[in-house]
């Protein structure tokens, strides 16, 4: 069946909502059809007075419907509306959207929705209507706001929508039927689809190529070029590069407008009509407005780009560094903490997401001793104890803003507990041998106060000079020993190397041997099994305590007694043990 519709219904405008099919195609050959996929984009459509007749794809849409038919049917009475439903209508579509004017079946015949959209549509056309340019000059005044509007980033939309809504702006605003962005790269080499909204290949291809093969001080000029065809003449009847376009978008009249950024033009917008004659001089001024907008966009998504990129630099940062950080804003209120942060405050029996949002200092009064009851974060720099978790080094520093105000501070925690043990450590060694060498002094006082009796035998004279050998030697070990840990509290874990423990207790037992023999003490080393590989740590300060266990035991041991030490390995560790009687 063939439907004849006047030139006042065709040149109805319908607002169609919902997803692309053969009824849309269908419908965009017979009437101007503004395709929109959101509730939003179709109600700021209604406001600019751009349609006669609302067509809603109800089967389509994962929202509900019903306010945007409520408020539709208040404010503008005078417009159709029709319902697609995926079966039969029947019954209950009217009932549950009573502001329906017509229900119809997605899959009944393209006449009946033909049928149905003109008759809808007379109910607007006996109304009186303004003329094209006055229509035109509204959208004019209101094409800004509603793209600043789409151009929003608010906490709920994200930036994809973002792009979706503006290339919807674009085609409601400056009636197109398409809109096609490229952008060029830093060389203007190569042109791409930087906003994902789609593009004709031939279309890429040719611009393209057309752009590859000017001279570089031309090509920023191409694309700086505006280009306003009304309407495509017929095939072979031009060559210029604007039909070119044109006929490669399958567009009869075609627009194409600089994108300008800070550094210059980086690209272009085209706009694409299937009708003949659609774009004048007037779409020309909205195209322009509506370039603006897209530059716009180019500036917030490279702020988003660069936003995204390095806060996921600053979360891979955060992830795999080794201490704790606490982010908090200028009232020291906890904003962000990294994985060992909260592991930290999971030991403690802190949960960090109760944490979000309160003071830094309130965690701190929960965990600390009394004594350290309030954390001024003003300080940089504050030592405190978790007990068994663990002992930290707390550094504070603040984060300005471009005016030197501070908006922020950054809290990074060390576990200290290995440094501080051996500071410990380190301490109470150097009280061992200071002991030792005091004791060595005291030993060798008597043997040299004894080498001034004249009447002394030679033998005993022997005896008491090597005495006095053997604790200048002992004294001079003690020293370099002393040196030697000074070096390890200065090198920190650098100084942990390879050694082999049987070299080590050897040493230790021959230090001792002439000592042993002197008051008659067998001294004696047995390896009963070897590491399979060297050992790693500090040398000086193994040595030094098994030296100190033999010296120890020769000392103590009574008068031909015996000291006999034992190395061997058991499971995973390597043990030394002294035995005396």
């Amino acid at each position: 069946m063939s439907i004849q519709v006047n030139s006042a219904l065709n040149s109805c405008p319908v607002i169609w909502l919902g997803e692309s099919g053969p009824a849309l195609e269908t419908a965009w050959s017979r009437f101007q059809v503004y395709h929109v996929r959101n509730i939003e984009t179709a109600w700021r459509a209604l406001q600019y007075g751009v349609s006669s007749c609302l067509v809603i794809d109800l089967s389509a849409l994962e929202h509900p419907v019903a306010q945007l038919l409520d408020d539709t049917r208040k404010r503008w009475p005078h417009i159709g509306i029709l319902g697609l439903v995926d079966s039969d209508p029947g019954v209950s579509p009217a009932l549950a959207y009573p502001q329906l004017d017509r229900c119809l079946s997605r899959h009944a015949p393209l006449q009946d929705m033909d049928r149905i959209i003109c008759s809808l549509a007379e109910q607007v056309a006996a109304r009186p209507a303004s003329s094209d340019f006055d229509r035109l000059m509204d959208r004019a005044r209101h094409l800004e706001g509603l793209a600043q509007a789409t151009l929003a980033l608010s906490g709920t939309q994200e930036f994809t929508d973002m792009l979706h809504n503006l290339k919807e702006a674009g085609r409601v605003s400056v009636d197109a039927d398409d809109v096609v962005v490229l952008l060029a790269n830093d060389d203007y080499s190569s042109l791409s689809d930087a906003f994902d909204f789609g593009v004709p290949p031939e279309y890429l291809r040719l611009c393209q190529a057309h752009l590859s093969s000017l001279p570089l001080e031309e090509r920023q000029q191409y694309l700086a070029n505006e280009v306003l065809l009304h309407e495509r003449p017929p095939d072979g009847a031009s060559d210029s590069m604007r039909v070119r376009e044109a006929t490669a978008a399958n567009a009869w009249s075609y627009m194409r407008l600089p994108v300008l950024a800070a550094e210059g033009v980086i690209g272009f917008v085209s706009l694409l009509s299937s009708q003949p004659n659609r774009f004048n001089g007037v779409h020309l001024q909205l195209g322009r407005v509506f370039a603006a907008q897209v530059s716009t966009a180019v500036r917030n998504m490279r702020l988003y780009l660069n936003l995204n990129r390095t806060e996921q630099r600053l979360q891979a940062i955060l992830k795999q560094a080794p201490v704790a950080v606490v982010v908090c804003d200028a009232l020291g209120t906890i904003q962000l903490a990294n994985p060992e942060a909260e592991q930290v405050m999971r030991q403690v029996g802190l949960e960090l997401p109760h944490w979000i949002g309160r003071k830094v200092s309130e965690a701190v009064r929960e965990v600390l001793p009394d004594g350290l009851g309030k954390l001024d974060i003003s300080k940089q720099v504050v030592e405190f104890s978790l007990g068994p978790s663990g002992e930290y080094l707390l550094h504070f520093g603040s984060i300005t803003g471009p005016e030197g105000a501070i908006d922020g501070y950054i809290g990074v925690a060390q576990n200290v507990t290995q440094i501080r043990q051996m500071e410990r450590m380190k301490s109470n060694l150097t009280r061992v041998l200071t002991h030792d060498l005091g004791n060595l002094i005291m030993l060798a006082r008597g043997p040299l106060e004894m080498l001034d009796e004249p009447d002394l035998p030679l033998d005993q004279r022997n005896t008491l000079k090597g005495m006095l050998s053997g604790s200048l030697q002992r004294m001079e070990a003690l020293i370099k020993d002393v040196m030697d840990l000074e070096m390890v509290g200065a090198l920190g874990q650098a100084t942990m190397t390879p050694y082999h423990l049987d070299s080590l207790v050897r040493q230790a037992v021959k230090r001792s041997q002439d000592y042993a023999q002197s008051r008659q003490i067998t001294l004696q080393y047995q390896e009963i099994n070897k590491p399979a590989h060297a050992l790693k740590g500090h040398a000086v300060l193994v040595m030094q305590a098994i030296d100190n266990l033999v010296s120890n035991a020769v000392k103590y041991t009574d008068l031909g007694g015996r000291v006999d030490v034992i190395s061997e390995i058991e499971g995973e560790e390597a043990v030394v043990r002294i035995k005396d009687t």
